[in-house]
């Protein structure tokens, strides 16, 4: 099983590289990664390619089930693009709001 750990001194791999780095781990490799593009590229590639990957993240083991899911998502574990982006729709939401509010006075 191919292990990858996400951890806040991992090796910030490129988005444009995270397909070609999962595809050449190799049964019982273990690597470490800050990025969660290399976590989301093994989810997919898993399923695709039919290889077992689990991840760890503070002590914890995380495995996704058959579909590539993962039901039990820890607090911190690669959520930064979720952040990110309900900030963007937050401030999005706000500024058509105002814009909108603008408009009608």
């Amino acid at each position: 099983m191919i292990t990858i750990v996400y951890d806040k001194n991992g090796h910030a791999y490129s988005d444009f590289m995270a397909e070609e780095i999962v595809l050449e781990l190799k049964e019982d490799d273990c690597i470490y990664t800050s990025t969660e593009n290399i976590v989301q590229a093994a989810r997919a590639l898993s399923l695709e390619k039919g290889f077992d990957v689990q991840f760890k993240f503070n002590d914890e083991i995380i495995t996704p089930n058959e579909y590539g899911a993962i039901l039990n998502w820890p607090k911190g574990f690669c959520d930064y693009t979720h952040k990110w982006m309900s900030r963007v729709l937050t401030f999005g939401i706000n500024k058509r709001k105002n814009n909108r509010i603008r408009k009608n006075i």
